[in-house]
């Protein structure tokens, strides 16, 4: 549970990217958005995005590209 595993920076040891769709499925987003609050108030580095769209490969091609982006570097 990242709730309660995920509470420092020493925690994660690896770059978060959280990505959900404006029209994914229930409860998705909601949890998606509360894990990025969490991450928030601890400080740990992510970065996450709400796009447009739903669950489905479609939606999701854009994120992953920017997803493997984010996920490489120093």
């Amino acid at each position: 549970d990242p709730f309660v595993r995920w509470n420092s920076t020493e925690d994660v040891p690896f770059r978060l990217y959280l990505g959900w769709a404006e029209n994914d499925r229930p409860g998705l987003g909601d949890s998606n958005r509360r894990l990025h609050q969490h991450l928030e108030e601890r400080q740990i580095p992510h970065r996450a995005d709400e796009f447009e769209g739903g669950h489905n490969w479609y939606s999701w091609t854009p994120v992953i590209i920017r997803a493997l982006a984010h996920n490489v570097g120093p």
